[in-house]
């Protein structure tokens, strides 16, 4: 049998061994231990795992970086294809990141955080396949719909026809711009890719879709845009590019915008590099209200998206021309 002394100090023995296992595990709780110990088992299944996956972080930037992480299944449906993504928590990843999943080859968002999890970052992913261009600058975002199964018709003096009534839900990064951007009645153009039948290229489509609500509070990281059905118009979507029909300087050439609206007044135009000739349009949509050798006033007489030629004719027989796009409202 142990005396009193001998079995104080073989306690104390048996608890200093206690605390310098704690010490070695870095943790100074029961809490700290188990998240310790997962995330030594997390970090060896990053290694030995089949869920083990290589990601990219701010793919195509100066910032881009792969991460080791695990991706395990959750959710496939006709409709959305979710998963589960553990990662540690030094990427920095939280809600709304996309990432590029290597062996995909597709975008993923990071939709919610599990925070009962402690080791390391775990959330569930949702595949983005929708591309927008916002203010020059590429967003990637997840798309839910259309889920109408019918068509709504309308009749009036024996003329039938349907209206609009696809819906579409998007979820996308919430930051200073998409908040800006997002507001009711912005027509946003979604892209729509799919391969060509007979030659199996890859065919890309925008269509037009109409913000009818957000909902920019329930998350700090995404918004949730609800989308109604908009028409196309292939007039009104023709854009100008300014950097093609940029003039040379050194040669003649007219002066004025080249994108007008439906019924658009006091419209100015000069000629540059030439001193003396005559103004004329090829439509009979648009009006010289006044014109001198060297300038002209148009006016559009059409609510209609269309185009004209505006020709300056010196008196020496040179001729330049300016096409200029009329977009309705």
């Amino acid at each position: 049998m142990f005396g009193v002394n001998e079995e104080f100090e073989r306690m104390s023995s048996g608890l200093e061994r206690m605390k310098t296992r704690v010490q070695y595990t870095g943790y100074d709780a029961a809490d700290g231990r188990n998240v310790g110990g997962k995330y030594k088992s997390f970090q060896a299944a990053l290694q030995n795992s089949y869920q083990a996956e290589w990601i990219t972080l701010n793919k195509g930037t100066d910032n881009e970086k792969r991460w080791r992480c695990l991706i395990n299944a959750s959710r496939l449906t006709e409709n959305f294809d979710k998963k589960v993504l553990s990662i540690d928590f030094d990427s920095g990843v939280q809600e709304g990141t996309v990432f590029w999943w290597d062996r995909t080859e597709k975008y993923w968002m990071i939709n919610l955080q599990q925070h009962t999890e402690e080791a390391y970052f775990r959330g569930t992913i949702t595949r983005a396949d929708y591309e927008l261009d916002i203010d020059g600058e590429t967003y990637w975002a997840i798309a839910r719909g259309p889920i109408e199964t019918s068509t709504e018709w309308q009749t009036k003096h024996q003329i039938s026809w349907n209206n609009l009534n696809y819906s579409l839900v998007l979820q996308i990064a919430k930051n200073s711009k998409t908040v800006n951007y997002f507001t009711r009645h912005q027509v946003v153009k979604i892209k729509l890719t799919y391969p060509d039948i007979e030659t199996g290229e890859i065919i890309e489509e925008y269509h037009n879709w109409k913000v009818v609500a957000t909902d920019k509070y329930s998350s700090d990281f995404l918004i949730d845009v609800y989308l109604d059905e908009w028409n196309d118009n292939a007039m009104e979507d023709a854009e100008v590019d300014n950097v093609a029909d940029e003039p040379d300087p050194m040669q003649p050439h007219i002066e004025g915008p080249a994108l007008v609206y439906g019924f658009d007044t006091d419209l100015s135009y000069s000629i540059v590099g030439l001193t003396s000739g005559k103004w004329a349009v090829n439509s009979n949509k648009v009006k010289i209200n006044s014109m001198t050798e060297t300038q002209c006033v148009l006016e559009i007489l059409t609510g209609k998206p269309n185009k004209f030629i505006l020709t300056y004719t010196s008196n020496d027989g040179t001729v330049v021309e300016q096409e200029i796009t009329i977009q309705s409202f």
